[in-house]
């Protein structure tokens, strides 16, 4: 059966309310095609001028390169086409690239592509997720927040695996909506599944999602409470087993037959997925950062805090709607509760609710590094809160209740933050931070108005009224959101921190492919013979080289340079029995992590290695011969 709760009823009594009666609800078949045209439209804009975004993130578009060329590298979700070492998250999100790339080509396109689908597929589930817990008007709404969210329509012009990610999180919780109202086992098992794939995408930040799937069905669940409780330790068993599954298979390889694994100290893919990318990011770990990178990362984030979401580098991306979301969560609950509303309803509050406080409590107080993009985590949610919020508060103002007040006051609220927010970029949008104000306080003023002396007009006027209200309230809500949203539309995506907003966007850490390709075939052609034609001191500058063709090309030191592997004596090795050709370090950091041991070579023994400049970019190649025994150089 479907879900039920106070967004498509009155709040006090359970009535319909007037706004909601059959005569003034759209058809099946228009609820389709309005549904049908968002997501389309959703496609359109995650999808408009694709080409032009290049390679999106280097690192994991090298990682698909190379994970084709061998079922080995493709089960270990390998880096490079050596196998040296892996990638540093899970590999569901590369699988389907590299199906994709396997059908039609290895091209920047092609990579993208399954992000539009998926990001297009996440509104379309959203809007089935919501409307069976508050109905048609409640889950357009939310499926429309989320099209429009300017970080979800940056992460969904690029190849990072958060677009997967949100997709899985979304169909987890839409299965436990439809297990709210089902006697069987079926819909909670899926979303256990759901959740464990969301691991095999990016590590424990699909967990996000237990504490609501878990509260939700413990609260709302059909069967008796020791049922409820035995389905969900049950569940707890799935995601467990599920997520840990591919970790645990990958470690139990030996290591002479498998890649190094990146980011893990401990070359081991649970401790990457536990330690590394689980406890360590809650705790504000580097993860091989020097002072330097973390730095610059803190600059791009933020510091943390509970206001992290509304400063100015997250706040264009997810902020734009936050208060809006904050009173939707805070009425429904208190709806839904207070008045002893169904538990079915109170299941779906607490469901989203939960969601959208874990999310936005990892991403505001996270520490060491982070990413803007982490913000589309909790948009789903944000959506379903405000949809399902606003058309209750909009029913019970209209039914003079007095919890319709939060109506006008969160409004009102939302539109000054709202203002705040868009006067940070008065030079890009000078328009935008007035606009918001006039037509929010307008629309805040006209429901004030209906309560006053145009409260005895009559239905028509009403009518109209409602229209011109939830018109000035549509403007100044979305009117944010949608501008930042342009932002990616025209200028390409910096594929390694993709963001909305207007302007540049800020320059990527990545080599341009176009700038390596005239100097890979020259070094490779000098380099022949030797197992490692060109090593780069971090996985990170290796990309470019991958991408653009390079088989026998590899980095050191994981995707910072910091890591230290392999170690200094497999490195001397490898230089002493002739297997190294050229060693390329960034003249802009020529002491980070393994650059400083080749720098002390190149520095120490120049009958060793002899260093030249390669054209076009800030590298210095240094060749590894002819080699010498005699001579072997001495780590520093």
């Amino acid at each position: 059966m479907a879900l039920t709760t106070t967004a498509g009823r009155d709040p006090s009594s359970g009535a319909t309310s007037q706004s909601n009666r059959s005569d003034q609800a759209p058809s099946p078949t228009r609820r389709r095609v309005g549904v049908g045209v968002l997501v389309a439209f959703s496609a359109l804009v995650y999808g408009w001028g694709i080409g032009s975004e290049g390679w999106g993130n280097l690192y994991y578009s090298a990682a698909v390169r190379s994970m084709g060329q061998s079922w080995s590298g493709f089960w270990f979700a390998t880096f490079d086409p050596l196998h040296l070492s892996t990638t540093d998250k899970p590999p569901l999100s590369l699988w389907v690239q590299v199906a994709a790339v396997r059908v039609l080509g290895f091209h920047g396109w092609v990579l993208l592509a399954p992000q539009v689908v998926a990001g297009a597929a996440s509104v379309w589930l959203l809007y089935l997720a919501v409307s069976r817990w508050a109905g048609h008007a409640a889950g357009f709404i939310a499926a429309a927040v989320l099209a429009v969210t300017p970080i979800v329509v940056a992460i969904n012009r690029d190849n990072n695996p958060d677009t997967l990610l949100m997709f899985l999180l979304v169909a987890a919780v839409y299965a436990t909506t439809r297990a709210l109202g089902d006697d069987g086992f079926r819909w909670l098992g899926v979303a256990a599944v759901a959740v464990a794939l969301g691991a095999l995408t990016k590590s424990l930040t699909a967990w996000m999602v237990v504490p609501s799937i878990g509260l939700a069905y413990l609260v709302g669940g059909p069967v008796e409470l020791r049922r409820r409780v035995a389905r969900l330790a049950l569940v707890g068993l799935i995601i467990v087993a599920g997520s840990l599954a591919w970790p645990a298979a990958v470690d139990l390889s030996p290591k002479s037959q498998r890649p190094i694994v990146e980011g893990s100290p401990s070359d081991s893919e649970l401790n990457l997925m536990l330690v590394a990318d689980g406890i360590n990011r809650l705790k504000g770990g580097t993860n091989h950062l020097d002072a330097q990178q973390l730095a610059t990362a803190n600059r791009n984030t933020g510091v943390p805090g509970p206001l992290r979401l509304f400063g100015p580098q997250f706040g264009g991306q997810i902020g734009w709607l936050l208060v809006a979301g904050g009173v939707c969560s805070a009425t429904g609950l208190w709806v839904s509760w207070r008045r002893r509303r169904s538990p079915l309803a109170r299941a779906g509050w607490l469901l989203w609710v939960t969601w959208l406080t874990v999310a936005a409590a990892v991403v505001s107080l996270g520490g060491g590094v982070g990413h803007l993009y982490y913000a589309s985590e909790l948009a789903p949610a944000l959506g379903a809160v405000v949809g399902a919020g606003a058309v209750l508060l909009w029913q019970a103002w209209w039914a003079h209740q007095r919890i319709g007040w939060m109506l006008p006051v969160g409004l009102g609220a939302q539109t000054v933050v709202a203002a705040g927010l868009a006067r940070r970029e008065a030079g890009s949008f000078p328009w935008l931070s007035p606009v918001i104000l006039a037509t929010g306080g307008a629309a805040v003023c006209l429901l004030l108005l209906s309560r006053g002396v145009f409260a005895e007009w009559g239905a028509a006027h009403k009518r109209r009224r409602g229209f011109a209200i939830s018109g000035l309230a549509l403007i100044a809500l979305a009117a944010g959101p949608v501008a930042w949203s342009y932002g990616p539309l025209t200028a390409p995506t910096n594929g390694n921190d993709p963001r909305g907003g207007p302007g540049r966007r800020p320059a990527s850490s990545f080599t341009s492919v176009d700038v390596v390709r005239p100097a890979l075939a020259r070094l490779e052609a000098q380099g022949a013979g030797r197992r490692y034609q060109v090593l780069l001191p971090s996985t990170m500058e290796a990309g470019a080289w991958i991408v653009a063709g390079a088989d026998r090309v590899a980095g050191l030191g994981g995707y910072t340079g910091n890591e230290g592997t392999p170690s200094g004596a497999v490195l001397r090795e490898w230089l002493n029995s002739g297997q190294i050709g050229f060693v390329l370090i960034n003249r802009a950091t020529p002491n980070r992590g393994s650059a400083r041991l080749f720098t002390f070579w190149c520095r120490n023994d120049a009958s060793v290695m002899g260093s030249r400049s390669v054209p076009g970019h800030h590298y210095h190649a240094y060749w590894c011969g002819p080699d010498d025994p005699a001579r072997q150089p001495q780590e520093s």
